[in-house]
């Protein structure tokens, strides 16, 4: 009895495995199929060939490293995974473009990226029949060749090498930041011509949008910050810098505040070598104005 009922017992495990196992493939036909993973792209396969293709923004970070003339590159060929100590180089990239690589004659490097020439350098090795199936491995052992210039009102004008994907920050972060002195806004020239004004302190605080990469032959620019001068019955007279929405009241405040012997009645503002009419605190200040604070009547 025991062993028959033992028996049974399996059988009926059986077919209840058996019947789970059919639900299970129903629930599953029935069952929505799962959306994407963010960041995973879709089979082209299964889009929709109606749907409108939304074309990506360009991303430096996918871009590879373009070889140029200064730029010092590493040659490792391996034979079956062992090192061939003839073909180990460390060489620089002439002003032509062409890199002198050992077992072979000079190769043309410039403007191309570290798979290509890698490419390059096999083919080459394997056309010369020195080897039947090499790999070759180059890296970059100093970058020279591609650049960004900041100029101006930066601790330390100086071209930052682009040995990576940088943005704006990257660059004034390597120069050391924008002198007290600077302006607020920084003037990005591209290669191409084009300029683009940003606001420095957008760049520190924004978003992705207000601080963009920097591309080869860019070129940053701080100027000097704005100045308006103020004389008279002042504590702090002399030059000021014109910050942000100025108006005369904060111009007198950050000024160190009128004298016992001044008058706020006699504050007189001039501009472009004419003084301004109905000057009262709330009056803007522009750069290069002139503000004068007289002597109050006793």
């Amino acid at each position: 009895m025991i062993l028959a009922f033992s028996h049974f017992s399996k059988v009926g495990a059986f077919f209840a495995g058996v019947l789970l196992l059919g639900a299970s493939s129903a629930w599953a036909q029935t069952e929505a199929a799962p959306a994407p993973l963010a960041g995973v792209p879709e089979n082209p396969a299964t889009i929709d060939a109606t749907s409108e293709t939304v074309a990506e923004p360009e991303d430096p970070t996918l871009e590879e490293y373009v070889l140029g003339p200064g730029d010092w590159v590493g040659v490792n060929v391996l034979v079956n995974g062992s090192p061939v100590s003839s073909g180990l180089d460390r060489a620089k990239i002439d002003i032509d473009g062409t890199v002198t690589v050992s077992l072979l004659e000079d190769v043309q490097a410039g403007g191309k990226t570290l798979s290509q020439l890698q490419a390059d350098i096999r083919k080459g090795l394997m056309d010369a029949e020195l080897f039947v199936d090499p790999t070759v491995i180059v890296n970059v052992a100093s970058y020279a060749s591609r650049y960004v210039t900041a100029l101006g009102a930066v601790a330390t004008p100086s071209r930052v090498v682009l040995d990576r994907p940088k943005r704006v920050s990257d660059i004034l972060a390597q120069v050391g930041g924008v002198r007290a002195n600077g302006a607020e806004i920084l003037t990005l020239r591209r290669k191409t011509g084009e300029l683009m004004e940003l606001n420095i302190q957008e760049i520190a605080i924004g978003d992705e949008d207000a601080d963009p990469f920097v591309k080869a032959g860019d070129k940053l620019f701080v100027g000097e910050a704005k100045k308006f001068y103020i004389e008279g019955q002042i504590a702090g007279p002399g030059a000021k810098l014109l910050r942000g929405n100025m108006t005369l009241r904060k111009a007198l405040a950050t000024s160190g505040g009128i004298t016992s012997l001044g008058s706020r009645r006699r504050v007189k503002i001039f501009r472009d070598g004419k003084e301004l009419e109905n000057v009262d605190l709330g009056t803007q200040i522009k750069d290069e104005d002139v503000i004068f604070v007289g002597e109050r009547f006793f």
